[in-house]
């Protein structure tokens, strides 16, 4: 169960950095495409921030499991949020930006998975 609790740690901890990294930065596609939905800059900024700590938790997590568990939990909160923007917007009906939808989709199954995977290596 360990090996499973960090390979999804760190496979999730790469998936956060790729998403976090840009919106620091207020730069690239999903950058563009928040803003072009009506949120600010400093709101990127802060959901890029929000992935960052994320990944950091996560790498903490491979050596005390609780800051793990409580990392994978932000990032299903950030996640969850990103599927309920796509959902609000009607995205997973655009088939224009559908696959962004369910690349958000994805990656809030996949930060499920982690967090009940450290849950279950934390208790069991």
């Amino acid at each position: 169960m360990q090996i499973a609790a960090v390979v999804c740690s760190v496979i999730l901890a790469l998936m956060a950095l790729a998403y976090g990294i840009p919106e620091v930065q207020v730069r690239g596609l999903a950058s563009r495409f928040l803003l072009s939905r009506g949120l600010g800059p400093m709101v990127v900024r802060g959901l890029g921030v929000g992935n960052l700590i994320a990944v950091v938790g996560l790498m903490a997590g491979l050596f005390w499991n609780p800051v793990g568990i409580a990392a994978a939990a932000l990032v299903v909160m950030l996640f969850g949020w990103a599927v309920a923007f796509h959902f609000m917007y009607g995205d997973f009906g655009n088939p224009d930006i559908r696959n962004w939808a369910l690349n958000t989709a994805g990656g809030l199954g996949f930060a499920v998975l982690t967090l009940v995977v450290l849950l279950v290596y934390q208790f069991w």
